[in-house]
């Protein structure tokens, strides 16, 4: 972008962008670091209590147990992360990027993180582009071509000509340009993958442990396969499906016919999931005690 800034203001930008560029860059700078350095929801011997009540287990994918580890019961949604060395409350995933968990605390953080750097990977790629059209237009580049070269005004005739131009004397703001095309759509799929985890209210690491449960499920009905019938009578054929039957459990018989259906139980709707996300259930301890304190002594 340093190459870039000696370019406005220009034809199609005010000299705001100074101050709105450098601006941006910072406010991502301080959500990454909010982001690495805020507590994403460690568990310990003196919180493991509120976390406990927080969720239910649901089991199936959480049951009660001791962290062999932290040496505490495990909250439900939680786990161990052996970068971290510290359970972690609606442990979500461990971020490479900002070397750190992302868990109950400070998942806001990451998606704020997220998103902004949507728009700041757009909107650089707006600048780089306007600075590029500005400078065709502050050199006349389409009539010098025209006029004075005699190139046919049609787009077939003009464009690769523009496209040497603008490759031999800006060709690292063209670059530039791609990089941030691809890198702004894989940002918004991958925001938009997590805010869809959000507003169904799972984890990243939920959808993991479910995959796992189902292949397990359905590794289990394949232990119980059919036995073969070509040899057999119609009576016995019967005999032997039914007597099979009647061995696998209900739900696994179900399974193999692909059935098999999460119940979500910490799915409380689109709003309730968000304020669970944006406004953390623990962070709103500290006004439930206040409460609990204003009405035991009033």
């Amino acid at each position: 972008m340093t190459t870039s800034f000696k370019y406005i203001p220009g034809p199609y930008l005010s000299a705001i962008h100074w101050y709105l560029g450098t601006g941006s860059v910072v406010m991502g700078l301080l959500l990454f670091l909010l982001t690495s350095f805020s507590d994403p929801g460690f568990v310990s011997s003196s919180n493991v209590s509120d976390y406990l009540a927080m969720f239910p287990y649901d089991g199936v994918l959480y049951e009660e147990k001791i962290c062999s580890t932290c040496n505490i019961p495990r909250p439900p949604r939680s786990k161990h992360c052996s970068i971290c060395g510290h359970c972690v409350a609606r442990f979500d995933h461990h971020c490479g990027w900002t070397n750190t968990c992302i868990g109950e605390n400070n998942l806001r953080y990451f998606m704020a993180f997220l998103f902004w750097h949507c728009y700041l990977c757009l909107y650089a790629a707006f600048v780089i582009a306007a600075v590029i059209v500005g400078e065709m237009k502050r050199k006349n580049l389409v009539r010098l071509l025209t006029v004075y070269y005699g190139i046919g005004s049609n787009f077939q005739e003009l464009a690769p000509l523009i496209f040497q131009w603008v490759l031999a004397f800006h060709g690292e703001q063209l670059m530039l340009l791609l990089f941030l095309g691809i890198i702004s759509l894989l940002l918004m799929g991958f925001s938009g993958y997590h805010l869809y985890l959000i507003i169904i209210n799972t984890t990243t690491n939920e959808t993991l442990k479910w995959e796992n449960y189902k292949r397990l499920k359905a590794e289990r009905v394949n232990t119980h396969e059919m036995p073969d019938d070509t040899s057999l009578s119609t009576v016995e054929v019967a005999k032997k499906r039914s007597k099979h039957s009647c061995s696998i459990p209900f739900f696994t018989r179900r399974n193999s016919q692909n059935k098999l259906q999460r119940e979500n139980i910490y799915d409380r709707g689109i709003l309730q999931n968000l304020a669970e996300v944006f406004f953390p259930r623990s962070s709103r301890l500290w006004w439930q005690d206040l409460t609990l304190f204003k009405v035991k002594y009033s």
